[in-house]
C-alpha cells in the first residue's frame, strides 16, 4: 500500500479565502448600515423641520384669529403678544400688531418658534383692509409673508 505523505485537499487551500470573503462581506454589511443611519437622520431632521413650520403656521393664524376678535370687540389699533410654552426648552412667541391704513385696519401676526433661545421657525402672516363690520365678508385678504 501506498502511504500518503502531507497531503493537503482542496479544501484546506480555501480556508483563508472564506475568511476574507466573510470579512468583506462585514465590512460592505457595515458600511450600508452607516448609510442607512444618515439617511434616516436626514429624514428625520427633514420631518422635524416640516413639523415646526406647521407649528409655526398655526400659531400665526392663529394670532391672526385672536387680532380679529379684538378687533371686533374695540376697532382701534393695538399690540400685544404671547408666549406658549411646548416643553421645557422650545416655546412659541407670537406678536400681533393692528395698524390704521386708509382703506381700515392692517392686522399683523408674527409667530416664532424657539428652542434653547434659538429661532427654529419664523413666520408672518397679515390680513389687510380689515374693515369694522360683523362677519367674515370683512375680515380684509390674507397675505402670507416670506
Amino acid at each position: 500500500m501506498r502511504e500518503m505523505k502531507n497531503f493537503k485537499g482542496p479544501g484546506k487551500r480555501k480556508s483563508g479565502f472564506a475568511l476574507f470573503l466573510a470579512f468583506s462581506i462585514l465590512v460592505g454589511v457595515t458600511f450600508l448600515a452607516f448609510g442607512a443611519l444618515e439617511f434616516s437622520s436626514i429624514g428625520l431632521d427633514s420631518g422635524r423641520s416640516v413639523l415646526l413650520e406647521t407649528i409655526c403656521f398655526q400659531s400665526a393664524d392663529g394670532g391672526l384669529e385672536r387680532g380679529l376678535a379684538k378687533l371686533r370687540a374695540h376697532f382701534k389699533p393695538f399690540t400685544f403678544e404671547y408666549k406658549i410654552s411646548i416643553s421645557q426648552y422650545m416655546m412659541i412667541l407670537v406678536k400681533v400688531k393692528a395698524e390704521n391704513k386708509s382703506e381700515g385696519i392692517d392686522l399683523h401676526s408674527e409667530a416664532i418658534v424657539m428652542e434653547r433661545g434659538n429661532i427654529k421657525a419664523l413666520k408672518r402672516l397679515s390680513r389687510v383692509d380689515v374693515k369694522n363690520a360683523n362677519g367674515r365678508e370683512k375680515c380684509g385678504r390674507f397675505l402670507e409673508e416670506t
